[in-house]
Formats: C-alpha cells, structure tokens, sequence
C-alpha cells in the first residue's frame, strides 16, 4: 500500500454567467472629449464606446473686455485735436462726427481724420462715458472709463470742449426719451411714368423718404435702429414744412421758458446758499 496521503479536492462553486451579472455595478454613462486629438468619446451603459471627431470653435475675444481706456492726456489730445478740425460731435448714446458748419465738412473725410480714427478707435465710447458723467454725475460707467479719477478728469475735458447749452438740450432729449426719435432722413425724387392697368403715361414726380429712427432703449455701443419709407409729393411737402415750423416756433417757446426756469433756480439756490452763510457766521 502507498504511504502517500490523499490529495485534497477544492470544488469551487461556480454561478450561471447571467446570475454574475447581477453583482457586476453598472457601466455610468461617460463623455470624453479630448481635445488634442479632436474626438468626443461616449460609452453608454451597456459599455459600448463610440468616437466621434470633434472641431473646436474657440470664442472669439470680446472687443469690449480687451479694450484699453484712454488716459485722460490721451482723452484730451484726441477731442482737442477733432474740435481743430472743425467737427464736433452729436449727443447720441453713441456720438457720431459732423461738421460745425459748412465751410469744414470736407475735413469728415480728410487723411488727419482717418488717422485720428484709426489712432484712437474707441473714442466715441470714451466721449459717451465723459458726457453721461459730467451731466447726469452717474459713476457707473468708471471702471469702463479707467477708475472714477480718469472719469472725471475725462467728464472735465467734455465740458471745456464739446458740451454747451445745446448740446445739454440734445443730450437730455435723448437720454430721456421712451419712444423712438428721428435720426436721419434719406430721401429721393421718382418719376412715374407708367403703372399697369393704366394706358395713357402718367408722369408723376413724387419723393421718397426713408425715415431711420433710433430706439432709445439699449445695452451695448450699437443701439437698434428701424427704419420706415413713405411717399410725399409737393404739397405734402409744403404741408409738412407748416407742420414744422409751427413745431420750431413752440420749440422755441420752450427753450425760453426752460431759460428762464433755471435762471431762477440758480437765483434760489444762491439765496440758499447765502441764508446758510449768514446762519452759520
């Protein structure tokens, strides 16, 4: 007889595959995007992985965010050397150029200007800022313009150079306002001469004008403009200028009596101002 003992037997109890399954924690749903080599990788569930290539669209910088104030030497050299040229600007939410008077309108497309535009970009923003602060006294704006020291001395620069009487006017119809206002107006002579249904030749001259109306509310430096084409013939026209100018004639009424308004309101203030001086001496 052999010596040598019996071997053990292990007998490992195995599981139906399908029962295995039901211990084994569930694929979580993966998205890979690897942008070195441009693929998006998706495993689903049930651990299949499809890829699929990918192109990445980078945002474009923001024109606004990447922009430089101007320091308030700069500010100033750049409006001094526009108001040399004999331009000016409007009150718009954003400024446009235009010329003092006729005899300086060829300078709106001069090289000097060109330059200026070209040095100095983003000085209409700049000259928006400077004005909104020097007449409404909002700071808001101060990061935009390089702190509240630059805002100032900028708001400063404004109300030596460009800002009078009218331009106040304008500025604060337009910043008030609620409704669209009158930008521009485009316009056109047409001759009809002939129409369908119509046998004999008409020859009617008639105008057409485009009206560009601005609306008052925006966010932004390009504020929404709509515009409305109409016909007008002759006495339309004439009818329009007597409209109009019973319009300026009360306009100028108003001025007057806005004149005189805050004259008195300076008088009050002065008064104030002086009865506190008495009180306090």
């Amino acid at each position: 007889m052999s010596n040598k003992k019996p071997q053990s037997k292990v007998v490992a109890e195995t599981t139906p595959h399908e029962k295995a399954s039901e211990t084994t924690p569930p694929v979580i749903p993966e998205v890979v995007f690897d942008k070195s080599k441009g693929e998006i990788s998706f495993t689903g569930p049930e651990g299949k992985t499809i890829a699929l290539r990918a192109t990445v669209i980078e945002e474009e910088p923001d024109e606004e965010r990447s922009r430089e104030p101007l320091t308030p030497e700069q500010f100033s050299e750049a409006l001094a050397a526009v108001d040399r040229l004999g331009l000016t600007w409007t009150a718009d939410l954003v400024p446009n150029l235009k010329a003092k008077s006729s005899e300086t309108e060829a300078a709106l497309a001069s090289e000097e200007l060109q330059e200026l535009q070209d040095k100095y970009p983003h000085l209409p923003y700049e000259i928006h800022l400077a004005v909104t602060h020097a007449l409404t006294g909002s700071k808001t704006v101060a990061q935009d313009a390089g702190g509240a020291d630059w805002l100032d001395q900028k708001a400063k620069t404004v109300s030596e150079i460009l800002i009078d009487n009218n331009y106040q006017s304008e500025f604060f119809f337009k910043y008030a306002i609620k409704i669209p206002y009158l930008k521009d107006i485009d316009w056109e002579i047409a001759f009809k001469a002939y129409e369908r249904g119509v046998t004999k030749p008409l020859g009617v001259p008639y105008g057409v004008l485009v009206l560009t109306l601005q609306d008052p509310f925006f966010s932004g430096r390009n504020p929404k403009l709509s515009r409305t084409t109409v016909a007008v013939d002759e006495t339309l026209v004439n009818e329009l200028l007597s409209i109009l100018n019973e319009v300026k004639s009360n306009l100028d009424k108003a001025k007057r009596l806005r004149d005189k308004l805050i004259e008195q309101r300076l008088l009050e203030e002065q008064d104030n101002a002086d009865a506190k001086l008495q009180l306090e001496q």
